[in-house]
């Protein structure tokens, strides 16, 4: 498997909104500027290629997500 891991110093994204983020048109923005669908679509193509992504719920010092891949080798994957 690989690790991607995807931070930044931003206000982090509250507790309370954390699964809601992965859902489509979810923006806690103002619609005018956002459609809300960029963390659902990157959810499906990481589920695509057999993968997760996450929240880290420790990281404080903004916003950290993790992407965890598989590696494809040969005919098969490794897990």
């Amino acid at each position: 498997m690989v690790l991607v891991t995807i931070e930044d110093t931003g206000p982090g994204v509250p507790s309370a909104l954390r699964l809601k983020i992965f859902e489509p048109f979810f923006t806690s923005k103002d619609r005018a500027d956002r459609t809300g669908v960029g963390l659902s679509m990157v959810q499906n193509v990481v589920s695509e290629h057999r993968g997760m992504i996450h929240i880290d719920p420790d990281y404080t010092d903004g916003c950290r997500f993790k992407v965890l891949l598989p590696i494809k080798l040969g005919d098969g994957f490794s897990e």
